[in-house]
């Protein structure tokens, strides 16, 4: 068995003055940290962006001057490293779309017409989403929109601010109310309005963003959790023997490796590996104990509610090893610089840390959640964004006039989770 390697690492930090942390910890802290996290550097502004004005798709010709609008609207964003998520991009449609999925939702969970429901948002950003929701339902459902509550919980101040300035800007300043802490955390969940009948959850963008731990397993099946060592001299990665309860648990209930694996592929591998007595592979995997955490917040915080996630499911130019490894990237001088590890030392303004999401393992992890929350009834799937979209969105909506339509037929590397639960004991 190799030697253990928790106490060399751990001796190794205090001898030297640094801190040892789990890298989701570090990644945490590089993402939202209150020492110039890259959410949350209160030195430069969010990297969040939003468009001046609102895309008239209709007005375009098809693809090309699609993506022509796109370039335009990211010019104008290049010098502060900012990017648009797709509820920017495609304002107001996303926002109907999501409207549509939440009434149904309601419906469903929640039909008295007098009884309270609430919208929460996780890391709602500039709070254009949040705006085109209340907007559509307004319009669309005035019944619901008279009993609802609409909640943004963001881990930066500023953007938290400047989401609940949109809303207000809009009108619906009285539905509003924004809060500023980690979606992980169940205790920084606003508490519910009084008397609520059911939340929707939307988190559109941020399972991206959720830290993550990564873990490694050598021939013998020995398992070690990465580690990060933070000094004044730079920060290192190590690892440790598997410890940490929150990272077994996940490793537990979700199917972990190569994401998205085959029925086939691990059939093959099988196949070539420990049935024909061969030495079994070393696994290098990113682990999202992140989205474990959110979801034991869910059951803590909001016991009956519809979740609704949505994000990235496989991103391109990723360099570091290991099966779900993230995409590290910041921006000097107005030009992207991708970085070649979580603990590279960033630019100013600090670097993003991209997870692409294995829904499939989501699925695994919301429903061992559930079990853990007493809610044994819940259930979780996944499908495509455009599936869902094209469900919930209203006829013709970002169609183009050769009938292409972005919001629908751009981003296929786009998934959505939604998960249901109607409280502890119940479905």
């Amino acid at each position: 068995m190799p030697t253990p390697l928790v106490l060399l690492a751990a001796s190794t930090a205090a001898a030297q003055g640094g801190t040892l942390m789990l890298l989701r910890d570090y990644v945490a802290r590089r993402l939202t940290g209150d020492a110039g996290g890259y959410f949350t550097d209160p030195s430069h502004p969010p990297p969040v962006g939003a468009l001046d004005a609102a895309i008239d798709f209709s007005a375009l010709a098809g693809r090309g001057e699609y993506e022509a609008a796109v370039a335009a609207a990211y010019g104008r964003l290049r010098a502060r490293g900012a990017w648009l998520t797709p509820a920017e991009l495609f304002t107001p449609h996303y926002g109907a779309a999501l409207a549509a999925f939440a009434a149904h939702a309601f419906d469903r969970h929640a039909p008295g017409r007098g009884a309270p429901v609430e919208i929460l948002e996780l890391g709602g950003g500039t709070g254009t989403l949040a705006r085109d929701v209340l907007t559509a339902l307004s319009s669309s459902r005035p019944d619901l929109a008279s009993r609802l509550t609409y909640t943004g919980l963001d881990a930066s101040p500023q953007l938290a601010a400047a989401a609940a300035a949109k809303v207000g800007a809009a009108g619906h300043a009285s539905a509003f109310r924004g809060a500023v802490g980690d979606a992980r955390d169940a205790r920084a969940w606003p508490r519910p309005p009084p008397g609520c009948a059911h939340t929707v959850v939307l988190a559109c963008e941020l399972l991206d963003n959720l830290p993550h731990d990564r873990v490694r397993e050598d021939g013998d099946g020995n398992r070690f959790e990465a580690v990060v060592e933070c000094r004044p001299d730079g920060d290192a990665e190590s690892e440790r023997q598997l410890a940490d309860p929150l990272l077994i648990r996940a490793l537990d209930a979700a199917p972990w490796g190569e994401p998205e694996t085959t029925p086939v592929e691990r059939l093959v591998s099988w196949a070539l590996g420990e049935r024909a007595g061969g030495p079994r592979a070393a696994r290098l995997a990113y682990v999202p104990t992140g989205a474990l955490a959110l979801f034991d917040a869910a059951f803590a915080a909001r016991p009956a509610h519809t979740l609704l996630a949505s994000d990235f499911d496989a991103l391109p130019g990723v360099v570091l090893p290991g099966a779900g490894a993230p995409l590290v990237a910041g921006c000097a001088s107005g030009r992207p610089v991708d970085l070649p590890s979580i603990t590279s030392r960033p630019p100013p303004g600090g670097a993003d840390i991209l997870f692409p999401t294995n829904f499939e393992s989501l699925v695994a992890l919301y429903e061992a959640a559930a079990s853990s929350a007493g809610a044994p009834t819940a259930q979780a799937a996944r499908c495509k964004a455009a599936t869902l979209l094209r469900l919930r969105a209203p006829p013709g909506a970002t169609a183009t006039a050769s009938g292409w339509a972005p919001m629908l037929d751009d981003f296929g590397n786009t998934s959505v989770l939604v998960g249901r639960s109607g409280g502890s004991g119940s479905g």
